[in-house]
């Protein structure tokens, strides 16, 4: 079962990541339904990902208080959370909080 709203923020982050990998950004995908790397890399294929997925767990959901799909956070150089939204991100409002990020960093 693939999260709907993720997949619209997904091109979101491809290009992101395309715009701001040589910057510093790297976003990082977590698949929290525990499904297996059998059916992510086909799906990461499917969507053009071109960055990491890792395999969410029962510690990150408590951790980042993951209670719905999507959640998102902006972790900066130091590992604090700079960001986080829960549900669909305003993509502008997201890119200019990359964008601020990057630039205090």
């Amino acid at each position: 079962m693939d999260c709907g709203l993720c997949v619209t923020e997904i091109p979101w982050w491809v290009q992101f990541d395309k715009k701001y990998h040589d910057k510093g950004l790297q976003p990082i995908g977590l698949d929290m339904l525990k499904e297996s790397p059998s059916h992510i890399k086909p799906f990461m294929q499917k969507w053009r990902m071109n960055y990491p997925v890792a395999l969410g767990n029962d510690d990150i959901q408590k951790r980042f208080q993951v209670e719905g799909l999507p959640k998102t956070l902006l972790i900066d150089r130091q590992g604090r959370v700079a960001a986080s939204q829960a549900g669909l991100v305003d993509r502008d409002e997201f890119a200019r909080d990359i964008e601020e990020l990057l630039r205090e960093q």
